[in-house]
């Protein structure tokens, strides 16, 4: 079953754009090429009327949640978190199971 896993962040009101964004771009490239990721896509906010600005997300996809579970505590992970948190802040961070055809049961 397919993890998403949802990367929500601000960038940091001193960081430049561009050079976030040339960031964004390279995390995802790492991030591909890691086992079980089955892909990575890089957001800017697209908001109509007020909204804060540069909200940036990451969408990645893996395989299985054994593949979410390689991937925390890989070491292009950790790096790459490091270079984000440099550039970015008021990280949220969501991972959904996707539904199958029938209701699943809840504790």
């Amino acid at each position: 079953m397919a993890v998403e896993h949802v990367v929500l962040m601000n960038r940091k009101a001193d960081s430049v754009p561009e050079e976030a964004e040339r960031l964004l771009q390279s995390a995802r490239r790492q991030f591909r090429a890691l086992p079980g990721v089955l892909d990575v896509r890089v957001g800017v906010r697209n908001a109509q009327g007020e909204a804060p600005p540069s909200a940036y997300c990451f969408l990645m996809r893996f395989a299985d949640p054994q593949s979410l579970a390689g991937f925390l505590p890989h070491p292009v992970h950790a790096a790459v978190g490091k270079q984000l948190r440099e550039h970015f802040t008021d990280f949220a961070v969501h991972d959904f199971a996707e539904l199958g055809d029938k209701p699943t049961e809840r504790p």
